[in-house]
Order: C-alpha cells, then structure tokens, then sequence
C-alpha cells in the first residue's frame, strides 16, 4: 500500500519469455470516484489496475524477470479463470521495480482526442481499436461512429432519451436528450481504458453523473436517472436508444426474440417486444458488411411495463424526433406506468465487433456480461518462486549433430531436466531425453547434452525444469540450424578393430551425377575384392548417414578375423577404406 504507481509494472509469460503489456493503475477515493483526491497517495486497496484479458500468458513457475532489483519485493499472480469452464485459465505478474526497469512501448488499445472547444467541453472523439466514436454538445453519444475499415463511414446518429410525465395540473410535459443541459466532463485517458464521466441537469430539478469507461473494442455505459417520488408529477414514460444513420441501410438486426430483420427505413410489423429484468442481460445486434453493434443491458423491474424499443422508419420526417429526424435501426428499451419510481438505467455495455457477426456472439457476449471473469491473487517472494536459477543455455549445431550447454547459477529441489525439441516454427514439442539435477546448489553447475544424427534442418530446443515436488518451468528457446554437407565423405569406421559390431559413418552433398541421381550403394568386400556384404543400395536425400555392421555377410554368418574393405558409391563419387574385425 502506498506504492508509487510509476514503480510498478505489468508483465505476462508466453513460452519462456517475459513480455511486459498495457496497463493501468486508476486512483480512487473511498467513495469510489476517480476525479477526487485520493485519501492515499500511490497504489491502494481502493484503486483498480486494468489489463486485457486477451493478453493474459502462461503460468510463471520458478521464473523471474530479469531485473535485479525487483527480486527485493514481492512480485503479484493475479490469475483470470473463465467461470463457465474453470479449466480456462491465464496469468499475469505485477512486478515492483524503480529506475532500473522502465517500461517500452507498447499497444494503446484506446484514446480520447479532445474536440475542438477543448478538453473541458463534452464534443470530443474516442477512437478504439475497432471503432471510432463521437460525442453531441450534451456530452452524449452521437454524431460520429465508424468502424475502422471503413474510417470515413458515419453509422450513428445519436443516443436518445425520452421522457412523459403528467402533472396534476396542466398538460404533459415530453423531454428528450436536448432537454438535458451539459455541466461538466472529467476524464482519464489510460492506454487500456478511456473513463469520461459527464454530468447533465435533467429538466433544471436535478444532476445526474454518466461515467462511460471505454475500452479498445467495447464501451460501457454506467449510471441510472434515479426517479424519486415526485407527488404532483407523475413520470408515466422512459425510454433510451441508439439511433442510426442511412448508412445502416442493408443490416440486419437480431435479439433474443427477433431476428434476420433488415434495416431498410420502412416499419417492421409483428416485432416481439418482450424483454428480460435482472438477473438477465438482454442482448441487440445489429451486423452487416460494414461491422457488428452488440448492446447489452440490464434493467430491474421498474414501472409497470417494460419492453424493447426498435424503430425502423425514415420515409417521413418526424418533427418531433431529434437528430436527423429519421429512424435506422433504432433500438433500445422503454418503461410505462402510471407513476414511475426507481433506477432507470442510463448504462449499457456496447461492443464494435467486425462485420457478418452470427447471431450466437450477441448471446455469448450476453453469457459473459452475467458470469465474468474471476480473478485471483497471490503475492510471491523471489526465494520462494526462483528454486533453479538458468544462468545461459546455448546451442550449437556440428554437422549433423546440435550440442545443447546450459549452466544454473543456483539450484533448490532440482529433480531434473526434460530435454524438449521441435522442428523450429512448429507447435508440437518432443522429448528426447531427461537429465538429471544436481538437487541443491548454490555454485555453476554445467550440463551437456549431445543431439545425434539430425536431418538438415532447423531446430528449436528448450529445458523442461522439474521440481521435486513435481513443479515445472520451461527454458527459453534456443535455435540450431543443421545445413547440407558441401563435400562427399566417408568416415573411419568406428571402433576400429572391432567385435562384434562397428559404426561406418558418410555424408553426401547434393545431386551426385544427372545420370544416376542420388543412389548410394555401400559393401563390404574382403582383401581378394569378392564382396562380403551389401549394407545400402538405394537412393538417398542429400544428409549425413551412419550405418551399422554386424560382421556378417549376406546370409547373416558370421566372418572371420581379417581386413576388409568398405567402400561407398554415390553417383559418379567413389571411395573407400579399411577396417579389421578380431573375433
């Protein structure tokens, strides 16, 4: 607690590598606000760090980053589990660290661009990493929305609010978004979220806050006009949407009960209106070519009735309406009722996805918004998380071999190391062998490991660290590149004398001869030149090649004690050498 928030940094572990993300730390004051002074100075428990899920990476077992430094505080787990099927889980670290850690650039996922009336005045733009959005005089969602594909392409044409209520005495009184008057906007532009809060004074009788927290593919809309008993006037009508442009033409809208209807300015008929309250998220989508709306919303049981708005109708103009005074596509919620009390919901949460969305993503997003994402925290010490400290692992490639040398500065439980290899770019990992730990240590302790008789190739390699407890961290990855012999070779033979077997090693270049191709033929003859036995006779790739004898001859009998000769051919290359069995 009290930490200040430019020592803390936010990194994520993908394959055996730290990569440090976008993050941010929002200062809050006990009441929850953003735009007070915090009673704190630095981080606290009332103040929220925010991350993309999206860039959450592998689980950190027995690793640290590379910062010395930070190794004297605690490092944070903070683990994101998928409700809906546990099994899912990622993890990112928050680390502690001073001037000796500075963070790179990275992704900004979104951005707030004030308008031309400057910071404090309500007309200005965000721009996400699928969409970009404008703001009316009022400080409410319209005049712009594009997707990015189409950056010059208007679909909006503004959020709007209605209103009745019906004094004792007089005539109804109808009040829309123009009705609301602009007092005041405050922001932070984070490189995950953009928060932007505006207050509006509703008909002069009182001022309602509208936090909006925009995120790079979505936005979320807080707040509720909460609507006290007024006595003599009776609030009979609410309603809110998201009205669109022309531009909207030819997409389609879909909800838990319509569907496959076309925005075409003319009304639909025989719109179900039915719509759920709390617990449940209702869900619109609105898809075409162009990009997807998602829009989701939660309301309580308030008023007598509650139903979805949808207006599809731009043959006349409606004098009456705001905006352009036409109807795309315009949907939202309206609540009736002879006296209205309670929380009308102002928020909604609104996701710009790309274009053709199926309806199911409007259901799944919906599923997501009742059950999201646990998290879960651990503080960790650099002594508890770091048991085998890798001090280097190389690896290098020797004709057709790749020799493989690691080096631990310390080692706490170290059972041992899988030995894992992929052919390089590959997703699936093999393991070739296991070597064992020195269990505890606190000097270098150097390891070797051999790879034989590789294919030409390049080749990716990478420690498997086992605990003794049977934890495990993988290595980085380390690359060999195993290239093509340039010359025609044939080995001594080895062991040489030998019994009962011996290994006769050759490497060939590329095509041997246009007439032949790349035939190889490898015998045995002894000294009077008759042949003993014929060990390869076929064609065969460019590579190295290492081949048994057994010392029998073509009908597997055992030869005698002698010299003999082995020679290779391949193609128009010849050549050969001795060798002597002793039984």
């Amino acid at each position: 607690q009290g930490v200040a928030v430019d020592e803390l940094f936010l990194f994520v572990y993908l394959s055996g590598t730290w990569e440090q993300i976008p993050f941010q730390i929002d200062e809050r004051d006990n009441s929850g606000s953003f735009f007070n002074q915090d009673e704190i100075a630095g981080l606290d428990e009332n103040d929220e760090l925010v991350f993309m899920a999206r860039d959450a990476g592998d689980r950190a077992v027995g690793s640290w980053i590379d910062n010395t430094e930070s190794q004297a505080f605690l490092r944070y787990e903070i683990e994101v589990v998928d409700p809906l099927d546990p099994n899912k889980k990622a993890w990112v670290y928050l680390y502690r660290s001073g001037g000796t850690l500075t963070t790179p650039q990275v992704n900004d996922y979104v951005d707030r661009i004030i308008g031309p009336n400057g910071g404090d005045a309500p007309e200005d733009t965000i721009t996400g990493v699928t969409y970009k959005i404008g703001h009316t005089e009022k400080g409410l969602l319209g005049g712009f929305l594009s997707f990015n594909q189409f950056p010059n392409l208007n679909f909006l044409d503004r959020q709007k609010i209605r209103g009745r209520a019906k004094p004792i005495i007089g005539s109804d009184i109808v009040f829309t978004e123009n009705d609301f008057e602009f007092v005041s906007i405050n922001s932070i532009d984070g490189p995950v979220r953009v928060i932007r809060q505006i207050v509006v004074s509703v008909l002069g009788l009182l001022e309602t806050p509208i936090p909006i927290q925009y995120f790079g593919f979505s936005a979320s809309i807080q707040g509720n006009l909460d609507i006290p008993d007024l006595g003599i006037v009776k609030i009979q009508l609410l309603g809110q949407s998201l009205d669109l442009s022309a531009n909207a033409v030819g997409m389609k809208f879909f909800n838990q009960n319509n569907s496959d209807i076309t925005i075409d300015g003319v009304s639909d008929e025989n719109i179900i209106t039915d719509i759920d309250t709390l617990p449940n998220v209702n869900w619109t989508l609105i898809t075409g070519s162009n990009g997807s709306i998602v829009n989701l919303l939660k309301i309580s049981a308030i008023g007598d009735n509650r139903e979805l708005f949808y207006k599809d109708k731009a043959d006349i103009k409606d004098a009456s309406d705001t905006g352009d005074s036409l109807s795309y596509g315009d949907t939202g919620i309206i609540v009736t009722g002879e006296n209205i009390i309670g929380k009308f919901p102002l928020g909604f949460t609104v996701f710009f996805l790309d274009s053709n969305q199926p309806s199911s993503v409007g259901s799944q997003l919906a599923q997501f918004e009742q059950n999201p994402l646990r998290v879960n925290q651990n503080s960790q010490t650099f002594d508890e998380v770091v048991k085998v400290e890798l001090a280097s692992f190389t690896a290098t490639a020797e004709k057709n071999h790749v020799q493989l040398v690691w080096i631990t500065a310390t080692e706490t439980n170290n059972f041992g190391f899988d030995i894992e290899r992929r052919v390089h770019g590959a997703d699936a990992w093999t393991k070739i062998d296991f070597i064992h730990g020195k269990e505890t240590s606190n000097v270098l302790v150097h390891y070797e490991y051999t790879d034989r008789n590789l294919k030409p190739g390049s080749y990716d390699y990478r420690l498997k660290q086992i605990d003794a407890d049977g934890s495990f961290d993988y290595s980085g990855i380390v690359t060999a590149v195993v290239g093509l012999p340039e010359t025609f070779a044939l080995a001594q033979n080895f062991p040489n004398p030998f019994n009962p077997s011996t290994i006769i090693q050759y490497q060939l270049p590329g095509i041997a001869s246009e007439s032949s191709g790349n035939r190889t033929i490898l015998k045995i003859y002894n000294l009077l030149g008759v042949e003993v036995r014929t060990l390869v006779e076929e064609e065969q790739a460019p590579g190295y090649y290492e081949v048994i004898w057994n010392g029998t001859d073509n009908l597997e009998r055992r030869v005698s004690s002698g010299v003999y000769i082995y020679q290779l051919k391949y193609g128009d290359f010849t050549t050969s050498k001795k060798m002597v069995i002793m039984q």
